[in-house]
């Protein structure tokens, strides 16, 4: 097959030569949709993990729209996969977690009795009103395995009613099973094995793909197979849900399988920060562990939602251990306990991006089909999606169901293949917009309820995907009830409204703190609110709750408009967009802040200065209120003793219809005060030949960021290096910038190292037999203690073994490994050396 970084280039040739010649109507185009599951922001381009490796993934996204910011509309599978298939909201499905999901009975959630009969499967309008032939394979509707919203009764593929032509699900062999259950690590709470690469075949995911992959061929030779129509082609993949029982190969090479082997080797990134990498990068904390979750209520929703399962009870596994591993003798037995809660937690979640990396390999199998078939390749739409997030440990919490970003952001990227164009879009987008641009895109009507009304809740993303930069508002919804009404969180659906920059939580609870009664009269209201910011710059990872801050008052009563008993809900709506003249980087009282709009509709056009809409500017510091498309506020208006304790300046602005409605909002943030500009310093030494260790940063006044440029390497931004090693001899400079004010000014703070690199020493290695079929043996001479890696041609290591270097020879078993090219790596901190070995069977 042609390299894919060419084969696109020459489908796009072939996509436009062929729509020049033949100049008439494009046949329908078929459907490719892939929706993994539990999948988190960690695949490539989210920018989740920075060591995962999802190339197929990347493949598509070369090829159309990523969209950065989409939400599921449920975090948990149930809700979210029957708000995608019916294109409706919770609040419509009375759908809001997975006991509410009827597996046996999917359209009887949907009844006279709950105002909710009128209803459409996004498979069913394609087969019904598109003329698809539809086929689910695995895990599309919830319960696949009960062959949900399909017609079994009537004989006749082509005839079939409800969604599905054709449907068929595969779980893993009971073999896999097995396997996994006889070898299981993390515990209970956390389940993932190494399975023997040979198995990976009787995996249900790949048994799907196989699947797929023969429809996909049987197709071009007979579109019969499919009555003569375009596909609806959905195939379910099941990873990265639990259990990970995943190929040995999958996963990440600083897995730790031996705690008692000694050395002991860290799994995770150790110490902290430190560059190069020695260990997987693990999900961030503040800088005082679980803060954010600690300043949450005690008996509150927010944390009632994480108890599905808790870090705890992952941290907890050393309890498990008997006796326990020594690690270092000079540690006391509570660090030893922590460092292996930690090694459990670090290969738990290496264990999930192994099911990543798994899940994107069967992609990358089912693409290669594709390829090989540009007749249909080049009239193909590909969509994939996630049902929701992941949590790994953030907050104390683990896996879904909780209404933070973690669990909420899922990946989506569409590509049309018809006309393949990479493109980014940050507007804030849900799953309930597939439907309708599936649609779209296939030049199919939308459906209506029997009045004529709309039907669909979601919105076409067609105008974003011609048009990234458009302007597009519409805040998002996300709902989840706990449905356990004995725990907080079980009596009200809980909402989360995401726009570009903010989130806001709404949480209900049962009645008041410690009475469980479902009472709406005294249930109480508990609320978050975080500034994501419009580039995930400001508080990404919602550490700093703003609910009680005054200050975001006005953010709360704008993104209350879009909740279900609210005039925007669903909507898109007017948006309205703060500028200002050139600003020096820290205002004075003397200085006059002089800021104008731009206003444009929900189809993202721009409105003349001269609209009647009323618009209004307040700020947080004064009451003055200042009205039309521009603003000059003299800051000699702020009280003097005000300014100078405050740094910032939080101006909004306000447009309301003729109505009195609120249509658009904005707020920006000035920087003030001169005596608020910051101050830094660090101290920076060499530990020893060509590492650097970094300590005592002090940073002080206002800033909004600050990064690192290590003089080798990546730039560290909002997080310090710890050690730092570097593989060249001479200076390196270590530069701390510090980013502040209005003008994203920057103050510097740079000192330089000197390196002396000794390169290690090499000897000899000698391996037989090689080819090896059963064992194979080293031959190593004047070797002391050395960690021996086992690799694969990709170089994953696919075994590890620890060598005391008492005898001059070690042997291994090759048996379990399959046939094939191999490298064996021997090193210590004085000695590299690598041989190739040959194994077959």
């Amino acid at each position: 097959m042609l390299p894919r970084t060419f084969s696109i280039q020459l489908l796009l040739v072939l996509t436009m030569c062929c729509a020049r010649a033949t100049g008439q109507v494009a046949d329908p185009p078929n459907i490719l949709f892939i929706e993994f599951d539990d999948l988190n922001d960690y695949v490539e381009g989210l920018g989740g993990q920075l060591q995962v490796e999802t190339p197929n993934w990347k493949y598509v996204e070369n090829l159309g729209t990523l969209f950065l910011n989409a939400y599921t509309a449920a975090p948990q599978c149930g809700p979210s996969r029957a708000c995608m298939l019916t294109g409706k909201d919770c609040f419509y499905t009375g759908i809001y977690n997975n006991l509410d999901y009827k597996c046996n009975d999917f359209r009887g959630a949907f009844r006279p009795m709950y105002n909710n009969e009128t209803v459409f499967t996004l498979p069913e309008w394609l087969k019904d009103s598109g003329n698809y032939f539809t086929y689910e394979l695995n895990k599309i509707n919830h319960c696949d395995d009960k062959y949900n919203d399909y017609d079994d009764v009537t004989a006749d593929p082509c005839a079939k009613e409800l969604s599905w032509n054709k449907v068929f699900y595969y779980d893993d062999s009971a073999d896999i099973v097995v396997a996994g259950e006889a070898d299981l690590g993390g515990g209970e709470r956390l389940r993932w094995s190494m399975l023997n690469d040979t198995m990976e075949k009787y995996m249900g995911d790949y048994i799907a793909v196989d699947s797929a992959i023969d429809f996909l061929y049987e197709y071009t030779d007979d579109p019969s197979i499919a009555c003569g129509r375009p596909f609806f082609l959905a195939v379910g993949l099941k990873k990265p849900h639990v259990p990970y029982f995943i190929p040995q190969k999958y996963f990440p090479e600083y897995m730790q399988m031996d705690v008692f082997a000694e050395p002991f080797r860290y799994p995770y990134n150790y110490p902290e920060n430190a560059y190069p990498y020695n260990g997987i990068i693990m999900p961030p904390q503040p800088a005082i562990p679980f803060q954010d979750y600690e300043n949450l209520p005690e008996d509150g929703v927010a944390r009632q939602l994480t108890f599905y399962i808790l870090l705890s009870d992952i941290l907890d596994y050393p309890s498990t251990y008997s006796p326990w591993p020594l690690i270092d003798p000079t540690l006391t037995d509570e660090e030893r306990y922590a460092i292996l809660g930690r090694t459990n937690y670090a290969n738990g979640v290496m264990a999930y991006m192994a099911a990543i990396t798994y899940a994107d390999a069967q992609l990358g199998r089912l693409l290669d089909a594709l390829e090989a078939q540009p007749e249909i390749y080049n009239n193909t739409i590909l969509v994939l999606v996630s049902d929701h997030g992941f949590s790994l440990g953030e907050k104390h919490h683990m896996f879904k169901g909780a209404m933070w970003e973690t669990d909420l952001r899922i990946p989506m990227l569409i590509a049309d293949l018809r006309n393949p164009q990479q493109q980014v879009a940050q507007q804030t987008v849900s799953l309930l917009d597939i439907f309708p641009t599936i649609c779209a895109m296939a030049g199919i009507a939308y459906p209506a309820f029997p009045d004529g009304s709309p039907y669909l809740d979601g919105k076409s993303l067609l105008p974003i995907m011609n048009d990234p930069e458009m302007i597009w508002e519409r805040p998002v919804i996300s709902t989840y009830e706990e449905k356990k009404e004995t725990s907080q969180g079980g009596c009200f659906p809980q909402y989360s409204i995401r726009d570009a920059r903010f989130h806001y939580i709404k949480y209900a609870t049962n009645n008041v703190y410690g009475n469980l009664t479902c009472n709406i009269d005294s249930s109480l209201t508990e609320e978050e609110l975080y500034d994501i910011g419009l580039n995930r710059e400001t508080d990404p990872n919602e550490w700093n709750n703003l609910a009680n801050d005054p200050d975001y008052a006005p953010v709360i009563n704008y993104l209350q408009q879009f909740l279900p008993d609210s005039a925007l809900y669903l909507q898109n709506t007017f948006s309205v967009n703060i500028y200002n003249d050139s600003l020096p980087c820290l205002l004075t009282m003397d200085d006059t802040l002089h800021a104008y709009i731009h206003l444009f509709d929900t189809l993202g056009l721009e409105l003349p200065d001269d609209t009647t809409y009323t618009v209004e500017w307040t700020n947080n510091l004064t009451g003055d209120v200042f009205t039309g498309n521009a603003l000059n506020f003299p800051l000699a208006l702020i009280p003097e003793d005000v300014f100078d304790a405050q740094n910032t300046c939080m101006v909004y602005v306000a447009v309301y219809d003729n109505g009195g409605q609120l249509i658009a909002f904005d707020t920006k943030t000035y920087f003030i005060n001169p005596d608020s500009a910051p101050m830094a310093s660090f101290h920076i030494e060499m530990v020893n030949d060509y590492q650097a260790a970094i300590s005592d940063l002090l940073l002080e006044g206002n800033y909004t960021h600050y990064w690192w440029d290590l003089g080798e390497g990546p730039v560290y931004y909002d997080q310090t290096p710890s050690v730092v090693t570097y593989d060249t001899t001479g200076y390196h400079e270590v530069t701390l910038f510090v980013q502040y004010g209005n003008a994203s000014c920057e103050l510097e703070v740079t000192y330089s190292v000197y390196t002396e690199l000794t390169p290690p020493e090499q000897f000899s290695l000698h391996l037989f037999p090689n080819p090896a079929s059963a064992y194979c043996s080293l031959e190593m001479r004047d070797v002391q203690k050395a960690d021996i890696r086992i690799l694969d041609v990709h170089g994953i290591r696919v075994d590890q073994y620890a060598y005391s270097g008492l005898t001059p020879y070690f042997t291994f078993s090759v048996k379990d490994l399959p046939g094939g090219m191999y490298f064996v790596s021997v090193q210590n901190e004085k000695y590299i050396r690598t041989e190739k070995l040959l194994i077959i069977h």
